[in-house]
């Protein structure tokens, strides 16, 4: 009773930590496509 108790709590903290990366992947991707263009459009005016 004690190991399936154990097993479904790591499989519980795995989930959690895929979630979470997954959900930080996600804002990182969201960032940079935020980001970039803005840097790209700054770099445009900068340049003739």
């Amino acid at each position: 009773m004690k190991t399936s108790l154990r097993a479904s709590g790591v499989a519980l903290a795995y989930t959690g930590l895929g979630a979470g990366t997954g959900l930080l992947a996600a804002v990182g991707v969201t960032l940079i496509g935020v980001a970039l263009p803005a840097l790209v459009q700054r770099d445009g005016k900068v340049r003739p």
